[in-house]
């Protein structure tokens, strides 16, 4: 697997930690793979969620630095959502 899904799955489980998590959130990195984030933590593993999101690697690492906003990442089309929206918004929280 990519260095940048396992960098993507460190950085997922810092941002979750002590928080609940009662949902499974996919995310698609184009060209690197997939990960999943759940009660159990974020790994990597190709499995369906309740919400799935999608982003060019560069896309997740400025959301996940801070230096992109995930609303305006959506509304430009650079994040692409799919399944649960009240679900994506707890995501995006996360970075927030």
């Amino acid at each position: 697997m990519s260095d940048i899904i396992t960098d993507a799955v460190e950085t997922m489980n810092r941002k979750i930690a002590g928080r609940s998590f009662d949902y499974k959130v996919r995310f698609e990195l184009p060209g690197e793979g997939v990960f999943v984030v759940d009660e159990s933590g974020a790994r990597i593993a190709d499995e369906p969620g309740d919400v799935t999101l999608k982003a060019k690697p560069k896309v997740f690492a400025a959301i996940s630095d801070g230096s992109q906003n995930p609303a305006a990442a959506v509304m430009l089309g650079k994040l692409k959502i799919s399944g649960d929206m009240s679900l994506a918004l707890k995501v995006g929280a996360l970075f927030g």
